[in-house]
């Protein structure tokens, strides 16, 4: 285990991929070609740099020079600052660290500069989080620890002030998840597995939520080393295979290239020797090809020692001498460590015991300068340092928030008492005044009293009685015209209720509701919540002869219009697959196509209703396993899970059969639907719905729960049983609709329907 910790260290370095399809890629190199010089033409050679930095290391460098060019000519620091960065990436990519160091720190410095001109533009803060988390991978490159740890700490300190104020930020929580792979990695050289593997973990867990795959691929290299060097070398070689995967699916080489090397450790490690020469030569072709002489020099070392386990040992002192020669060449001391110890063994097995003693001074030299006590030493000050200034950062805060309030209530008892004294004037001057109107009111009444006779005021008390009486028996009447409409108005409402209720009743009676109707589909769970009394959607199911047939239906519209319509799609389908026999999924939609559009005498002119349906229809044959799908603007999503895999795993097993974009009734294209032919296997999970689900507004934004959420919902919970997922799915709608105090209304009729194989 010894002999591999470089590698280890290495492999446990993260690095963010760059990607872009061609017709994108196309676009920015007609940008990068024009004649003018601006900020933008800047971003775009960056931008390339980046994409051909595994690829095409050639055309990385000509892009990255040209950038360099330009920003001097423009003098924009901030292109020039990531010019910077870009170039210490590409040193660093062919071992070429002190240069690489050289201009990662011109990038800080430019940064740094920046940001104390203006403060507020916090992306420069990030981007100096970003430089020091670089250095930090140099470092570990060189085999310089201590620096190492201390740049990690200085850019993770600088993120985690940054997300503070935005904690949903994803670029800052993207940075997070690189501080907790760095700080893994040193806690991994320090042979802490158990600390190690919780900060992959928690890497792996949050580049999950990030839905980064690049990221997780570089957690699940992490991980699998942790468990190689625990003896676990299946669950360490499935790990590597998984990364693999995403790597592959990315075109990712250098990433193809790290696992392949990983994995044939892990083969060395499980003495699975000819298999793990084949898996190292195919890694060291790729390596070679992208001029990495760190990874070329290791699996140099790695085949040594496979061909030395092999007694092969002239073979074995090739290879050995030659990883020797490269990490001298490039300067790496944990390298020239690694590879002057097994040359050192490899003598005392070939009994040249000079040549042994030789290479084991040189590992006694090297080893000393790397890591000695006084490193320990320092890597526990720089994290305790790093604890004392957070906790320093909280409480000064605190102060803050503290002398902030004082301030608060020091300005809120003077305006309380601004406020009484001017109540207390405002009250004072109110009863002069009402004191001054009772007298004035008084002498008003004496002049006056004299004025006035009793038979005028007994004329006025008449003629208002009058008018009460007019007034009191226009009320009365206007109170029983409201009273008869009211009632009246009910028992429309109640006679429309009963019929509805009872079209309820006879939808229900067509749907395959009861237990014996619903036996054909083995485990599964329905989901239907009709908006209204009764329903546009629909359901379906039977079984003929070896085929079990499901539908799930969105009729035009909802309530009893859409009633009607589901009645008629059940009744159609009734006759076509009970009747006619047809089970071919494509055959069933057009025949049901044919029977509404006649049914409707739907022509397709102009202003007529488009009334209709969309349907997404199954047919399984449980004895062959096999299903044909057909969809009508409906969707088909299958959930393929396997029992040992982990949770990315299973979010990536997610498929989606589209459907053909064309409704169940007159429509401008009217081709033959699609009969798409699956081979399922046993545990897998067959989703159909409607789109009310995902058209449902609701959350604390009060925006829709969108398709992408309900396939994450229906992903993670795969694995529990049809019951348990139907009645998380039903809390969440519940959730969703009744967020933050505030309930919302269902706008649309929903079904789910799930089958598990």
């Amino acid at each position: 285990m010894r002999k591999l910790i470089l590698l280890d260290v290495i492999c446990l370095l993260y690095c963010l991929g760059f990607s872009q399809n061609n017709q994108q890629v196309d676009s920015l190199i007609l940008i990068a070609s024009s004649q003018k010089s601006d900020t933008n033409k800047i971003l775009v050679l960056n931008k390339l740099s980046m994409y051909y930095e595994y690829s095409d290391t050639s055309k990385a460098w000509k892009y990255n020079r040209q950038a360099i060019s330009e920003n001097q000519t423009l003098q924009w620091f901030s292109g020039l600052a990531k010019s910077y960065m870009i170039t210490g990436w590409l040193y660093q990519d062919i071992s070429k660290y002190e240069i690489a160091l050289d201009y990662m720190n011109k990038s800080l410095s430019l940064y740094q500069t920046l940001s104390k001109k203006n403060p507020k533009d916090l992306s420069n803060i990030s981007n100096i989080s970003g430089c020091y988390n670089n250095l930090g991978n140099i470092y570990t490159n060189k085999g310089n620890y201590p620096n190492a740890l201390q740049n990690y700490i200085l850019g993770l300190k600088k993120v985690e002030n940054l997300l503070q104020n935005n904690i949903d930020n994803e670029e800052y929580l993207r940075k997070v998840t690189a501080c907790y792979i760095n700080l893994g990695s040193v806690y991994a050289y320090m042979n802490d597995n158990r600390n190690a593997l919780s900060y992959f973990i928690k890497a792996k867990d949050m580049a999950v939520t990030l839905i980064d795959s690049n990221m997780v691929a570089r957690c699940f290299i992490n991980m699998g080393i942790i468990y190689k060097r625990d003896s676990l070398y299946d669950k360490a070689i499935e790990s590597y295979q998984l990364a693999k995967k995403i790597f592959e699916n990315q075109k990712d080489i250098e990433g193809i290239g790290l696992c392949m090397q990983n994995i044939g450790i892990a083969m060395l490690l499980n003495k699975t020797y000819d298999k793990a020469f084949e898996m190292e030569k195919q890694a060291l072709e790729i390596v070679k090809a992208l001029g990495n002489k760190q990874s070329e020099c290791q699996i140099l070392g790695t085949i040594g020692e496979i061909l030395e386990k092999q007694n092969k040992m002239n073979e074995a002192e090739k290879y050995l001498k030659n990883a020797y020669i490269i990490s001298e060449e490039i300067n790496s001391l944990n390298d020239i460590k690694t590879h002057s110890n097994l040359l050192s063994d490899y003598y005392a097995k070939v009994k040249q015991f000079d040549f042994a003693y030789k290479y084991q001074r040189i590992y006694s030299d090297i080893k000393d300068s790397i890591y000695n006590i006084e490193s320990s030493k320092q890597f526990t000050e720089m994290k305790e340092k790093y604890e004392s200034d957070k906790k320093q950062m909280e409480i000064e805060k605190l102060g803050k928030q503290k002398e902030l309030d004082m301030q608060t209530i020091i300005a809120q008892t003077a305006e309380n008492k601004k406020q009484r004294i001017l109540i207390s004037s405002f009250v004072l001057g109110f009863i002069l005044v009402l004191i001054f109107s009772v007298l004035l009111y008084r002498l008003f009444l004496q002049k006056k009293k004299a004025n006035m006779l009793l038979a005028q005021q007994n004329a006025e008390i008449f003629q208002k009685n009058e008018e009460i009486t007019a007034q009191r028996d226009e009320i009365e009447t206007q109170r029983n015209l409201v009273t008869q409409q009211k009632e009246s108005i009910e028992e429309i409402h109640k006679s429309v209720t009963d019929s509805i209720n009872y079209a309820k009743r006879i939808q229900e009676a067509v749907l395959p509701i009861s237990i014996k109707a619903r036996a054909v589909l083995c485990q599964h769970f329905i989901l239907f919540k009709p908006k209204d009394i009764v329903s546009g959607d629909f359901y379906f199911t039977t079984k003929v002869n070896n085929w079990t047939l499901v539908a799930v239906a969105d009729c035009t519209g909802h309530g009893v219009p859409g009633a009607f319509m589901s009645m008629l799609g059940i009744s159609f389908l009734n006759e076509i697959v009970r009747k006619k026999e047809i089970t071919k999924a494509s055959s069933v939609l057009n025949e049901l196509r044919n029977e509404i559009v006649y049914a409707l005498q739907q022509k397709g002119e102009y202003g007529e209703q488009k009334d209709g349906m969309d349907i997404a229809f199954v047919a399984i044959n449980f004895e062959t396993l096999e299903l044909q799908f057909a969809g009508a603007n409906n969707p088909l999503w299958i959930v393929r899970s396997k029992s040992d895999l982990t949770t990315f795993e299973k979010l990536s097993n997610l498929e989606e059969i589209k459907p053909d974009k064309m409704p169940i009734g007159i429509h401008g294209i009217m081709n033959d639907f699609t009969n798409h032919e699956i081979q399922l296997q046993k545990g897998d999970c067959i989703y159909m719905m409607s789109d009310g689900f995902q058209d449902q507004f609701g959350g604390l934004k009060r925006k829709k729960f969108l398709s992408k959420n309900l396939k994450q919902l229906l992903l993670v919970n795969s694995q529990l049983s049809m019951e348990e997922q139907k009645e998380i799915i039903e809390k969440e709608f519940e959730n969703w609709i009744n967020c933050d105090g505030k309930c919302f209304e269902q706008i649309d009729d929903i079904t789910v329907v799930g089958l598990k194989i």
